[in-house]
């Protein structure tokens, strides 16, 4: 199922992480992959007075919780003092604002990543302090090009989770829910919830369709609406019982706008640029552009 009616221009992503850049916007400034001189220059001093040092990590082809748990086990302790506004892909080239307890500070060898613009603040970075992503792409091998120009016409997109949210975790998150598997006290476990939830979301909007309302409720103890509570009794689930993995529940957009940057065509590729709000996946918008299965 597409939601647009452009022809799709055909094509693959992420043949190779470099085709796939993403970097973390925040206030207008841009987060990126490059290390200038004088970057470097300035890294040799770690300057401000807060209790934080936040950092840029670059990474490719790395999963974002991965290379934290490195980082802090190089550093000696547990990861929950790490801060980070959001995970980003892993088969891709990254830049994203991380933050350090300053008293545990130490620069560190990172496989296939590393740390450079080092301040101190005083805040941790938390979840969801983001403005958005800028992506860089380049899509293999398309089929044909004048469907990108009315593509870029669309005043709006369905605010979609990707599949890479899922995975089956949206399964466990279910059984969590419904008392049909043990819980074992894990951090896996919210994830599973967290999953679960932008699986209820996207059943509600792929049914709404271009009626949906502003915002659906990604469902929780504290939030849901009647779109959401009837896919909930669909699977034996009330709302009461997302309390006891302190999951509250939230409002989420229905629909998403991009920024487009800049395109080039290049011998049957596609070089494009484009920003998202935070929350809002390329994948779900490259796969209405491409339509490529």
């Amino acid at each position: 199922m597409y939601w647009t009616e452009s022809k799709g221009i055909g094509g693959r992503i992420k043949q190779r992480p470099e085709d796939f850049i993403v970097e973390e916007v925040k206030d207008g400034r841009v987060w990126k992959i490059g290390y200038s001189p004088l970057e470097r220059i300035s890294d040799l001093f770690v300057r401000g007075d807060g209790e934080h040092v936040h950092a840029t990590l670059v990474k490719r082809n790395r999963n974002t919780l991965d290379v934290l748990r490195e980082i802090a086990k190089k550093l000696g302790i547990d990861v929950k003092y790490l801060g980070y506004a959001g995970l980003k892909d892993k088969r891709a080239l990254t830049a994203q604002r991380i933050s350090i307890p300053r008293k545990h500070f130490k620069k560190v060898g990172l496989r296939n990543a590393f740390l450079k613009n080092f301040s101190c603040e005083r805040r941790k970075i938390r979840i969801g302090s983001l403005t958005g992503n800028r992506f860089t792409v380049v899509i293999r091998g398309i089929k044909r090009r004048e469907p990108l120009f009315e593509f870029m016409r669309y005043e709006r997109f369905p605010n979609l989770f990707g599949e890479q949210r899922f995975g089956g975790n949206e399964v466990m998150g279910l059984k969590l829910l419904r008392g049909e598997a043990k819980r074992r006290g894990s951090p896996m476990e919210r994830m599973y919830i967290d999953a679960y939830q932008a699986w209820v979301f996207n059943r509600v909007l792929n049914r709404l369709g271009w009626d949906a309302p502003k915002y659906i409720a990604l469902p929780g103890y504290k939030r849901w609406d009647e779109y959401t509570l009837e896919e909930l009794r669909k699977d034996g689930v009330r709302p009461e019982d997302f309390r006891k993995f302190k999951a509250r529940g939230d409002w989420r957009r229905s629909f998403f706008k991009p920024r487009w940057l800049g395109y080039r065509f290049l011998d049957g590729d596609l070089w494009l640029r484009f920003e998202l709000p935070k929350g809002s996946y390329a994948t779900v918008l490259l796969r209405e552009l491409m339509k490529s299965g």
